[in-house]
């Protein structure tokens, strides 16, 4: 990724999968969270659960 571009994706780990920065993620119900990603640290798992038939993804930046 680069800076200022936004990406869509149903997998936010795979998507930051040894990437380092700090992000910000907007969840597909518009939760803004941020993110900060280290070298040599683990990914941590983000799944999204719903209770309906949205679809949408995550979107960062």
């Amino acid at each position: 990724m680069r800076i200022g571009e936004t990406i869509a994706t149903y997998d936010v780990g795979l998507a930051l999968r040894g990437k380092s920065g700090r992000f910000e993620i907007t969840s597909p119900t518009g939760e803004v969270y941020d993110v900060t990603c280290k070298p040599n640290h683990s990914d941590a798992n983000l799944e999204w659960s719903s209770d309906g038939d949205d679809h949408s993804p995550f979107l960062i930046r």
